[in-house]
């Protein structure tokens, strides 16, 4: 793969040997570098402050070894920096930058060298920077490092590397100003980006459902020392005598429970000399996320400011997560603050002054509420300064502001600006039943009715067969297929549940539940099911003690006919995924997957639990096992459970058989974002939105020219985040102590300037009010705006972890997705679903959708990682993309470097795979030329009446690769063949093509390079991982 670096629109690429005038920011991940590699010099990876690459130079023992330089061209006058990362190995002698300045033919007069010593880090990583001004008559710079007596153990690394003109807006060296949220860590364009400095025992995890903002965070883990300095932030550009505030997101462990942990500021004059260190201790945070807030003001004199992170005395063990950090100089002034408790009807306000007042003191703070019409409801005045809590009784429901006027005692006012609130006391949306279907309703499209016929119920496209205490015997398919090779059974302290009488089962076309009662040693209890249409069966067991009793086991077995792997989901990017039981053959976790896939690509069964007992992640034991034979278990109960006489304990899981839906076959005739094919689309713009991914409207008219972009008869759907509610709106700031999941993260927003520092907050997906609102908003906006669908982000059952307890809200979220689906439905009967899944392709919302998207768990790797196959087995790929739910598969491309984004070779890898596995392409994050020419190359030929066949089953055309490195799916239509020809290895394959058809014509094309040539004999060579493909004509 050929890689070519593109830097941020600030700085200038350069090749090798050519200087630059605008500037460079080099990374050193890959080859082709800025600059000269010279003696010692090499890329090294995974190393440097991002964990991809840097630059590592090694000595030779000379007094004058050169390891690297760069050269620019210059304008006398002009005042240049430079500033880079390093590390050097313990005892290393010197190391000098020097800079070397010429004329226009590059002629270096050494009266005119710069030189500067770097300070040995014995092993730690620091930061530099360095100024220059290029004198007169000169017209070009050079930059050396060298070596003086560096022994040959010895060694430095350098990364993170810029170089650029000092003037105006790209004088990065003062960097006065913090905003951070780590997803930015590893991407270009941050103007402080190497003021970064990690050590060893920190580092940037990519993990959107541990982040508090975003999908990153900094963690850092003690190392046992006495004195550890993991993080620090160095070259801060700061005033003397000014109010600074810094604050950032803090999650710590029980080690944080006592010893010493803080934030050091350490405040330098212009010669480096030490004028003070304010400081601020971090504290136990019980797991959860916490603010800190640090108001100092810098000592009179400084100009420049480090900021370390000090720990001391703590184990491996010990973590402390950091977020959203912030470093700005402080305001004085008033910030309003407002809180509400909806169960007591009551509202608490306060007006605190921010900053440094001096002499001056608040006098008396005047709080003014008016309605949407501007009138004045309410006047409060406050002389104690201390929150102030009133019942909201006497305020009609609807919409407010509230603003403040701080009086200061020496005559000045400080005012807020507006606020705008929400009062709901009797909500006008509660229990409006949108989206609600009753049991006896009949099933909705796409599926049938339901069918009891004695103790068997049938689905759409399954039948189960339970047993008197409710286990499942058999389910059998449409086709005929028997899934399960043993029963499923739940047992207690190893013998099954027993049933005491007859099932109860009561019918409806839309759900039949059944209840019998049950009994155990020193127990007895009820076990129910409740199976909907599509064929998710919930499982409820009480257990009710007799007497004082303590159950030691509960556990789940079945096993099924056919397997292949075992797919597990807890809503994370990481220890997620699928796991290949045709070569590892058996699996096992201590960790609890609330989701878990388990069979073939064609067909199986799917585990769903929100939490097991105890409420934890994971366990002493293995929680689940399951093998290629079929067998698989589950431990629910992983701990003694005692019970006293009367107590009683419930379980819940559910069961579901996949596919979830009849096919839809969307990919035959939708073509999302294809160019001149393009007929299906999404749009996400803030500016027609009244709330980030909600559905209200701020633009009318905008929102209707979106509607009308595309093409008639094709599908425009609009983004939809319904978990995250965006923090501005009315009724969240009135329900949001309700309505706040845990733990609290957040995207931050900046589309509404007049709602500065806006977010977008998760909900409590348990929130049946919530359910209530978005449903009323959506049919209300959906009887304004003919939207063909919708496109949902972030809409699987997500984490909820609040005070030691830990579980999945399962149910509830799926009752919230069949809301949603059954209101779009009543809309337009065709409204169309795209869901975004992430790693969990069995979620809830899969059955309630017309395309699945996949592709965004993999970012981190694709960080570290060239090619997906990389880090995936092509079995993984597959059965991760390419098992039959129902829905269409779509997959989205996830690189953030850029020299990645524009490499054709990782380009037409990721089409490749796409098209080999049938999945719509999402053609974002890639080369644009080589996904728009793919695109016109498949829709070209014709999928509206193709037919698609996989690599992994027998052809009934005969076509056949020679080498089975290289694997060939093909669609078929009238006209001919369209092959998708791969190499699934990391090395140059060659194959012959067997098709023994009749054809008029066979082109082979290759995406990387866009050449076309005839087929001849079949014979076709690919680059690793690459793919072409073969059109062929009848």
């Amino acid at each position: 793969m050929s890689k070519r670096k593109l830097w941020s629109a600030l700085l200038l690429a350069i090749g090798v040997g050519v200087s630059a005038s605008a500037g460079v920011f080099e990374l050193f991940d890959s080859m082709p570098i800025n600059g000269r590699l010279r003696t010692g010099a090499e890329l090294i990876k995974p190393a440097g402050q991002d964990g991809l690459g840097a630059m590592k130079i090694t000595g030779n023992g000379k007094g004058a070894q050169y390891g690297y330089s760069y050269g620019f061209t210059v304008e006398p006058g002009k005042e240049y920096g430079m500033s880079f990362a390093y590390q050097t190995s313990p005892k290393f002698t010197t190391m000098l930058v020097m800079v070397n300045f010429g004329d226009a033919k590059k002629k270096i007069d050494p009266k005119l060298t710069k030189t500067f010593r770097i300070a040995n880090t014995n092993g730690e990583w620091k930061h530099r920077q360095i100024k220059v001004t290029a004198p007169a008559g000169a017209a070009y710079g050079e930059m050396v490092i060298r070596f003086i007596n560096v022994p040959k153990t010895a060694y430095a690394i350098i990364d993170n590397f810029r170089w650029a003109d000092l003037t105006g807006e790209k004088n990065f060296f003062n960097a006065r100003k913090l905003d951070t949220i780590f997803d930015d860590w590893r991407f270009l364009g941050q103007q402080h980006f190497e003021h970064y400095i990690l050590g060893k025992s920190a580092k940037v995890v990519m993990e959107w459902k541990k982040a508090k903002a975003g999908e990153s965070f900094l963690q850092i883990n003690g190392d046992g020392g006495k004195m550890q300095y993991p993080f620090k932030i160095e070259n801060i550009t700061v005033d003397g005598d000014r109010n600074y505030r810094f604050t950032c997101w803090i999650r710590t462990t029980n080690h944080f429970k006592s010893g010493i942990k803080l934030f050091m500021f350490t405040c330098y004059d212009k010669n480096g000399k030490v004028l003070g260190q304010p400081r601020k201790s971090v504290w136990f945070t019980n797991g959860e996320w916490a603010e800190l807030v640090f108001d100092f003001t810098t000592p009179a004199g400084t100009e420049k400011m480090d900021i370390w992170f000090n720990m001391r005395h703590f184990p491996k063990e010990a973590e402390i997560c950091i977020d959203q950090l912030r470093f700005e100089e402080g305001n004085v002034g008033p910030e309003m603050r407002q809180s509400f408790v909806p169960a007591e009807k009551t509202m608490t306000i306060a007006c605190p002054v921010l900053g440094d007042l001096a002499s001056d003191s608040v006098a008396k703070t005047t709080f003014t509420i008016t309605n949407e019409k501007g009138e004045t409801v309410k006047v409060i005045e406050d002389l104690t300064g201390k929150p102030l809590t009133m019942s909201v009784n006497e305020f009609a429901d609807g919409v407010y502001f509230i603003k403040a006027d701080v009086a200061l005692k020496s005559g000045k006012v400080m005012s807020t600006p507006p606020r705008r609130f929400g009062i709901y006391k009797d909500p006008y949306w509660k229990n409006n039943g949108i989206g609600v279907i009753a049991d006896s309703a009949p099933a909705p499209a796409p599926w049938k009715d339901l069918v009891l016929d004695g103790n068997t119920v049938r689905t759409w496209n399954v039948a189960y067969e339970f047993s008197p205490s409710l286990g499942i015997t058999q389910a059998v398919d449409s086709n005929g297929n028997k899934l399960l090779k043993k029963p499923l059974v739940i047992t207690v302290d190893g013998k099954a549940v027993e049933a005491v009488g007859n099932i109860k089962w009561t019918f409806g076309k839309a759900r039949i539940s059944g209840a019998v009662d049950v009994k155990g040693s020193n127990w007895s209890g009820k076990l129910t099911v409740l199976v909907d249409y599509i064929g998710f069966i919930r499982y409820a067991l009480t257990i009710d003690a007799k007497s004082a009793v303590t159950l030691k086991s509960g556990k789940v077995d079945f096993a099924l006919n056919e397997v292949e792997f075992i797919h597990r989901a807890d809503a994370s990017w990481s220890a997620v995924g699928s796991v290949d039981l045709t070569t590892v053959k058996k699996y096992a976790t201590k960790h609890r997957y609330h989701e878990i896939m388990f069979g073939s690509v064609d067909r199986g069964l799917v585990w769903y639990a929100p939490q097991l007992y105890p409420a934890g992640n994971d366990f002493d034991q293995n929680v689940t096992v399951a093998d290629i034979n079929g067998d698989f278990q589950i431990s629910w109960l992983n701990a003694p459970l005692s019970l006293q006489p009367g107590k009683s304990f419930k379980f819940e899981f559910a069961i579901a058989s996949y596919p979830f839906r009849p096919a839809g076959y969307n990919w035959q005739r939708l073509r999302f974002r294809a160019g001149k094919n393009r007929n299906f689309d999404m749009m996400s713009s803030m500016k027609c939105m009244a709330y980030c991914g909600l559905p209200a409207s701020r633009d009318d008219a905008l929102t209707q020219k979106q509607l009308s972009s595309i093409p008639e008869g094709g599908v425009m759907t609009l983004y939809q985040i319904p978990f995250y509610i965006t923090d501005f709106m009315p009724e969240f700031r009135y329900f949001e102590s309700e309505w706040t999941g845990y733990p609290a993260r957040y995207y931050n927003l900046k589309a509404w300037k007049n709602e500065p520092n806006s977010k977008m907050r998760k909900c409590d997906p348990r929130a049946e009010l919530w359910h209530d609102l978005y449903c009323y908003m959506m049919q209300e906006y959906l009887k304004k705006f003919k939207w063909d669908g919708f496109y949902y982000d972030c809409y699987g059952s997500d984490l909820y972890s609040k005070n030691g307890v830990s579980m999945h809200p399962t149910f509830d979220v799926r009752r919230f997705h069949e809301r949603v689906y059954l209101t779009g439905k009543a809309a337009d009967p065709d409204f169309f679903t795209i869901t975004h899944l992430g790693a969990q392709q069995a979620c809830t919302s899969v059955p309630f959708t017309d395309v699945a998207l996949m592709g965004e768990q993999y970012r981190a790797q694709c960080m570290l990682n060239d090619y997906v196959l990389d880090f995936l087995t092509l079995n993984e790929f597959r059965f991760e993309n390419a098992v039959n739910t129902g829905a269409d598969r779509m997959f989205l491309p996830q690189y953030r470097q850029e020299y990645k984004i524009q490499s054709p070779e990782l380009a037409a890898h990721n089409v490749g795979l796409a098209f080999l596995h049938n999945n719509m392409l999402y053609p974002s994050f890639i080369n644009g030329k080589v996904a728009r020419d793919t695109q016109d190359r498949i829709f070209g030929f014709g999928l509206e009446k193709a037919e698609f066949f996989p690599y992994w089953k027998n052809n009934p055309d005969g076509i056949v690769s020679s080498n089975d490195k290289i694997k060939v799916s093909y669609y078929k239509n009238e006209k001919g063949l369209m092959l998708i020809v791969f190499n699934s290895v990391k090395s140059k394959q060659q194959t012959k093509l067997t098709v023994p058809v009749k054809y008029t014509s066979a082109k082979v094309w290759n995406p990387v390079d866009d050449t076309e040539t005839d087929l001849g004999d079949g014979s076709i060579s690919l680059g690793e991982y690459l793919v072409k493909f073969v059109q062929i004509t009848f």
